[in-house]
């Protein structure tokens, strides 16, 4: 399936640094927020390399909007994103492009609290990864999940419900029904009905999102089944089932120590003298 090596990217920058400072721990606790900021600032700084298409002006916007952004300027930051933008929608194979300034003025508008904004340019990002065979389904899903998450943060179940609906149709399109994706989003619905406290919708959602973890052979699942089984965790405790509860956060706490491992000893394989 066709997906674009920004997350990829980020990935191994991530890992990169759990490895510096011997914590994979803190890096997995790290807010919502710092993690997106992450992924906009390092692939802003790659952007000009990684993406075809790209024009003098949208680089120079695109650098000078990070300028912006490392300094907490978000109203610079939005306004200088939205340039790139604009140059991006000139050219029709430049989606990349236009999906990179989308998603970095996107974020620019959830630090100003403009959620209408932020959901506007993330339709459109949605839109153009399921436009472009190189960016593709898989992105387009991520984007609708990451809307459900913001209006189910606001409140807005009804809204988030139908994001998260149209991320498992974007994914079941795309044959990939059973991923860590479409599992992402089963846990995201288990979420919101934790967070109004119906316990037994939750652990069918939860459950349901860890069979669908479980059937992506990917090799990508053990930070996200992690998450789950402790959420899962939690539920059977409110439901009185403590046995079942502690058996699962042993689980978790397995999974991501040996998951933290195999990422790690990947990634020295390809350094010389790593093992």
């Amino acid at each position: 399936m066709a997906t674009c090596g920004f997350d990829q990217v980020i990935g191994h920058y991530l890992f990169g640094k759990a490895c510096e400072s011997s914590s994979l721990i803190l890096l997995i606790n790290r807010s919502e927020f710092m993690i997106q900021k992450a992924k906009v600032l390092f692939g802003i700084s790659l952007v000009a390399l990684l993406v075809a298409g790209c024009t003098p002006p949208f680089d120079r916007y695109m650098l000078e909007g990070q300028a912006a952004m490392d300094k907490n300027e978000y109203d610079k930051a939005k306004a200088t994103f939205h340039k790139a933008v604009l140059e991006a929608r000139r050219s029709p194979k430049a989606k990349a492009s236009l999906v990179a300034a989308l998603e970095a003025e996107a974020f620019c508008a959830q630090s100003l609290k403009q959620q209408e904004d932020e959901i506007k340019l993330l339709e459109e990002a949605a839109a153009a990864c399921k436009a472009d065979s190189t960016l593709g389904p898989i992105r387009a899903a991520k984007i609708q999940k990451r809307m459900g998450d913001i209006e189910a943060g606001a409140g807005d179940e009804d809204h988030a419900f139908e994001y998260y609906k149209r991320a498992l149709e974007t994914l079941e399109g795309a044959g990939a029904a059973k991923s860590v994706e479409s599992g992402a989003v089963y846990v995201a619905l288990g979420d919101m009905n934790c967070n109004r406290k119906s316990y037994k919708e939750a652990r069918t959602y939860y459950e349901t999102g860890l069979t669908m973890i479980d059937d992506d052979t990917s090799g990508r699942t053990y930070l996200e089944k992690g998450a789950a089984l402790n959420k899962l965790a939690n539920v059977y405790r409110e439901l009185g089932m403590e046995d079942a509860a502690a058996d699962l956060e042993t689980q978790a706490r397995t999974g991501q120590i040996a998951g933290t491992r195999g990422q790690i000893r990947k990634i020295l394989s390809g350094i010389p003298g790593g093992r």
